[in-house]
């Protein structure tokens, strides 16, 4: 094993010691093209189908859902097994797909995927890994528009789940539904209303019962967000969204599992282009305040559309969002809001990260993150949609990509204490960890030179792991750092 430090270096005296934590380290990405074909669409219904789109990814990255065309059928991507399901209740299959989570119901954990049927908003139902489906469908129910991704937001060991829908027009409200129960859930329906003279949309909606979207005021789209009032009648409460020109205009996509963090795109002041932002909130209870409003990273060279940025989806923990940088044509970003000054954020080009590694494979670019998650060992997955050809670039396919995203992984490394500091007997604890990862502690007796003395590899069982180090008597300061292997 080699250790590579981090690229963010931190020193912390204490005492007669002194730390620097290092960061999780790349391991390499893996772009999949999500298989769908024509052999698996003539058994599945009947189509061949050529073009396909991901469009929303369950929160740990195990399943994506989207939608094929020209069928016009949504699909469901097993992405650990490689397996294509197409959800079926009694012969009713959905028309696309743009919404998935998981939840618990009489201690069973069951997936849940939101979309259409034949013009009504709908969800299917079933314990994870069997195909028994259950569909809930209100054929009476009139707000049918339903958002394009990220359109469902569970809660892991609860059986509740929350869904938005419009009908896209003057003068009708919106709505913010919870469902619970067990079987078919009970939905109890709120909706926040509009004057004649405005419309609203969702875009995005979280576990915690939020959903944001935009308001159009005189034509002009403001960034909208709404809350289920449990406090209240079971209506929505709505909230305006600051951006960062100082004003509402904009759109909120996308955001955090607690609601606290929201991502969406507003003019800047003097330009009225669009740009990405971050805006922070103090309580998922209705009416919060607005704490923060921050511009997510650009390269520079975004040019050539008023919507230079759009953040299409986030992780649960709101630090990490995916969607589209326009730089003369869209091109699919990953944004990595972790550390807490905003100077310090950053944006990555997947197209150009899936090309500095060689694993583009028959994809052009990538166009559009719509969806990101964490799998089982931290790593970032994104679920979104591309340009592909099957013949070297002279046919071109509009085709879903599944990615996990090597070269960023969990949160960076924190060494948080130094126990028996000045004593021959020192115990370095640090966060952060992967469990069955190995870490290497190293120490040094003077930072004006190169040359670090690595300790024995340690193992972690868990996400904080601590190793004691046994300086001899008389050593001045031992200064300590955390590299991943």
């Amino acid at each position: 094993m080699t250790p590579i430090p981090s690229l963010n270096t931190r020193v912390l005296p204490i005492a007669a010691a002194a730390l620097t934590a290092g960061a999780t380290v790349a391991f390499g990405s893996i772009l999949t093209l999500i298989p769908i074909d024509a052999s698996w669409q003539q058994d599945a219904w009947g189509v061949a189908d050529h073009l396909n789109e991901a469009r929303a990814l369950a929160p740990d990255g195990r399943y994506v859902v989207g939608l094929s065309s020209p069928s016009g059928k949504g699909f469901l991507y097993d992405a650990a097994h490689g397996a294509v399901i197409q959800p079926n209740s009694s012969g009713t299959v959905p028309s696309i797909l743009t919404g998935i989570g998981y939840r618990t119901a009489n201690g069973v954990r069951e997936l849940v995927v939101r979309g259409s049927a034949a013009g009504y908003v709908a969800e299917w139902i079933a314990p994870e890994g069997t195909t028994d489906w259950v569909n809930r469908c209100d054929v009476d129910f009139a707000y049918n528009v339903l958002p394009g991704y990220n359109s469902l937001g569970a809660q892991p060991g609860s059986d509740v789940y929350y869904v938005t829908s419009s009908k896209d027009q003057l003068g009708y409200p919106v709505h913010l539904d919870r469902l619970s129960g067990t079987g078919t859930p009970r939905i109890q329906y709120s909706n926040k209303g509009i004057p004649e003279s405005a419309k609203a949309n969702m875009n995005g909606v979280c576990a915690s019962g939020r959903a944001v979207g935009h308001r159009v005021n005189a034509g002009v789209r403001n960034s909208y967000m709404l809350t289920w009032n449990v406090a209240g009648d079971g209506g929505a409460s709505a909230n305006y969204i600051y951006g960062l020109d100082g004003t509402t205009a904009g759109e909120a996509h996308t955001l955090s599992a607690d609601g606290l963090h929201v991502f969406g795109r507003s003019p800047i002041a003097g330009d009225p282009n669009y740009y990405g932002y971050k805006a922070a909130f103090s309580s998922a209870t209705p009416n919060p305040t607005q704490t923060a409003t921050n511009a997510l990273p650009r390269f520079g060279d975004e040019a050539g559309s008023t919507s230079l940025h759009v953040p299409y989806g986030c992780t649960a923990d709101g630090d990490y969002a995916v969607g589209m940088a326009y730089r003369g044509q869209e091109k699919a970003v990953l944004w990595d809001t972790t550390e807490s000054e905003p100077a310090e954020w950053t944006v990555t080009d997947l197209s150009d990260l899936a090309s500095s590694e060689g694993i583009l494979g028959g994809f052009v670019r990538l166009n559009r993150g719509y969806s990101v998650g964490r799998d089982a060992t931290g790593h970032l997955v994104v679920a979104g949609v591309g340009v592909w050809s099957p013949d070297g670039g002279t046919t071109l396919h509009t085709r879903g990509f599944l990615m996990v995203v090597g070269a960023v992984t969990a949160p960076p490394l924190r060494i948080t204490s130094v126990a028996g500091a000045a004593t021959t007997s020192v115990t370095v604890t640090w966060t952060n960890t992967l469990a069955g990862s190995s870490y290497v502690l190293q120490y040094h007796t003077n930072l004006h030179t190169t040359n670090w003395t690595s300790l024995s590899p340690v193992t972690a069982s868990g996400t904080t792991t601590s190793q004691t180090d046994h300086p001899p008597a008389g050593d001045p300061q031992r200064y300590y750092r955390v590299l991943a292997p």
